[in-house]
């Protein structure tokens, strides 16, 4: 009886487990270096990355980009969209620019890439701001900055941000947000497109 069992065991297994597979297993293949157009020493290009869903525009910030016109670290983010082989670089900068305002110090991409949010930590004071871009099929407008309701110097609203994949809910951090008598406890914005 056990010899029966054991057989058919045996053929249980065979039968079940399919053999292993001879195609090639998937692999990670380098397809592209990117290096910013204009690039400067100290950019910190490629501090903070998103990529949209189906991989076919990708964000790039440089956070403490140094404007050589100016001498002062503005922040810039790089935007790529796929044509084929090759990547279209837009490069873009916060419309109110100010020295130390670390534009690109965070940045998130909607799913289909097309909503772009972008942190500027230092904006302000430190009080922080973030960006919002929408692609209008040609080019990248910005929509709206957005600023704590409440927000005062050293905040550093805008230090992380993140947007949904439909592009409709944007959150961003501002971890040094004094609540009260907790001196840089933190705090999160949440808003909505309506």
């Amino acid at each position: 009886m056990k010899k029966i069992v054991y057989m058919l065991l045996l053929v249980f297994l065979v039968v079940s487990c399919p053999p292993p597979s001879s195609s090639p297993r998937p692999s990670w293949n380098e397809i592209k270096h990117i290096i910013a157009s204009h690039g400067f020493r100290f950019d910190r290009f490629g501090a903070n990355v998103t990529i949209s869903s189906d991989g076919s525009t990708i964000v790039v910030s440089a956070g403490i980009y140094y404007d050589r016109d100016t001498n002062f670290n503005i922040g810039e983010i790089f935007v790529y969209k796929r044509n084929g082989n090759s990547w279209i670089e837009t490069r873009i900068s916060a419309s109110d620019v100010e020295m130390w305002d670390c534009f690109g110090s965070s940045v998130s991409l909607s799913a289909d890439g097309s909503v772009i949010v972008v942190g500027a930590k230092r904006n302000d004071l430190c009080e922080g701001s973030a960006y919002v871009y929408r692609w209008n099929g040609s080019s990248w407008v910005e929509e709206i900055k957005l600023s704590a309701s409440d927000g005062i110097e050293r905040d550093l609203f805008g230090y992380s941000v993140s947007i949904s994949a439909d592009g409709n809910i944007i959150v961003v951090g501002a971890p040094d947000d004094d609540i009260g008598a907790n001196n840089d406890q933190g705090s999160a914005y949440i808003y909505e497109y309506k």
